[in-house]
């Protein structure tokens, strides 16, 4: 994805905003989720580099 999308899309899920108009919503759900368990330390990370690929991390403790 381009650099503007993935803006976008770190920027919705470091919100707490629910509205959300249905994209992304699985990837909101499961980071909300994430820091409801674990605090706003913790969730997905959106790595994306256009022509290559995106990748999603889940950030939660260990341990």
């Amino acid at each position: 994805m381009d650099r503007s999308t993935l803006l976008a899309l770190r920027s919705r899920l470091a919100s707490d905003n629910e509205e959300f108009n249905g994209s992304h919503i699985g990837l909101y759900n499961t980071s909300q989720r994430i820091k409801l368990t674990y605090g706003s330390d913790y969730g997905l990370i959106v790595r994306s580099k256009r022509g290559y690929g995106t990748a999603v991390y889940l950030d939660i403790p260990c341990g």
